[in-house]
């Protein structure tokens, strides 16, 4: 089966349809200036738990760029 693209993933669909409603955005979009964020904090809403502040590390797998091990 093969790897799904970027494009043709959801997010980027979504993205292409953010672009038609936002030239700040579409800029934005066009540099592709995306980094991977390998540790962070985030905080979550949860309907049932209720507000959560995760702290996350992420570790890429050796030989694969596009496998990743989040904690």
């Amino acid at each position: 089966m093969p790897r799904p693209t970027c494009a043709s993933t959801p997010v980027a669909n979504s993205s292409a349809n953010s672009g038609t409603r936002s030239a700040d955005f579409s800029a934005r979009w066009a540099k592709h200036t995306v980094r991977r964020h390998s540790r962070g904090r985030t905080v979550v809403s949860h309907p049932a738990v209720g507000r959560m502040d995760l702290a996350y590390d992420d570790f890429a797998l050796p030989g694969d760029p596009h496998v990743c091990i989040t904690t």
